[in-house]
């Protein structure tokens, strides 16, 4: 691989941090972007890494050079988000759950499937 994968963020919370961290780590990919509607979160985590901050998904999805986006919002927020990543020929990495029932996973995974991304789920491991 050439170039850096771009990333984006949708959500800007707990667990967002931990997110950008690994990108910024890894030797293939780049924090692109935030987005969040509180704007002072979108803000502060975008300045902190270097990134551009967005308040609406839509814009953020507009960006070329962002390949694939991390999707950090509450759960019920899941599912049309994906949907929305997916329509925009983004790649997506979800947190668990992936979205409030079987059926609206199976959708997600389609709408990837079908546009020929990649839909992944994080299940982090925790032990003492």
């Amino acid at each position: 691989m050439s170039e850096p994968l771009g990333f984006g963020l949708v959500g800007t919370g707990l667990v967002a941090p931990f997110h950008a961290n690994s990108i910024c780590a890894s030797k293939g990919g780049r924090l692109v972007g935030v987005c969040d509607v509180n704007r002072e979160r979108a803000d502060k985590l975008a300045g902190t890494y270097s990134a551009r901050a967005y308040y609406d998904m839509g814009d953020m999805l507009k960006n070329p050079e962002i390949h694939v986006v991390c999707e950090l919002t509450p759960n019920h927020l899941h599912h049309d988000a994906v949907i929305q990543c997916a329509r925009a020929g983004k790649h997506v990495i979800v947190e668990k759950p992936p979205a409030m029932s079987l059926k609206e996973t199976d959708a997600m995974v389609d709408a990837c499937a079908q546009a020929g991304l990649k839909f992944a789920c994080t299940v982090q491991w925790r032990v003492r």
